[in-house]
């Protein structure tokens, strides 16, 4: 699944489907763009939030999941294996 990711200062994620909430969801985040991210290798709860809310915020593993989903779209070696 295409998913937009930021990046917060105390190194979460702040992922978003539904590019009508990009705005609300980002204040003081960085930017990373969007990466296709295989959402089995998520935590079920974080998934549950997507489907609910089309945002979740991406902590711990979670957050290895987007940086590597990242990594790989970049093109670098990814930190983990997903």
């Amino acid at each position: 699944m295409h998913l937009h990711a930021y990046r917060h200062d105390d190194g979460t994620f702040e992922i978003v489907y539904d590019r009508a909430l990009l705005a609300s969801a980002v204040a003081g985040a960085r930017d990373l763009g969007v990466a296709d991210i295989d959402l089995s290798a998520f935590s079920t709860s974080l998934v549950l939030t997507i489907g609910l809310s089309a945002r979740a915020t991406a902590r711990g593993r979670d957050a290895v999941v987007v940086a590597d989903a990242l990594a790989r779209r970049d093109g670098r070696v990814p930190t983990a294996q997903s």
